[in-house]
């Protein structure tokens, strides 16, 4: 029942790897930031840990900048 509430918790860590695949680092931290920052701001933390773990080396530096961390 949950996945009908929260279908996102299954389809984001899809589309990150999607999105790792295909962007520029920095175009990878915008987008998983700003998607998190307006539709899923309840879970962002677990979220931006499966994206780190997720992306590429230059992703993660590039996303912990936007993170401001």
């Amino acid at each position: 029942m949950t996945s009908k509430r929260q279908p996102h918790r299954r389809s984001l860590p899809v589309w990150f790897r999607v999105l790792s695949a295909t962007a520029a680092p920095e175009e990878y931290a915008n987008g998983i930031t700003a998607l998190l920052s307006c539709h899923y701001s309840y879970g962002r933390d677990k979220m931006l840990a499966i994206a780190r773990r997720t992306a590429t080396t230059h992703q993660r530096k590039a996303l912990a900048g936007v993170e401001g961390g």
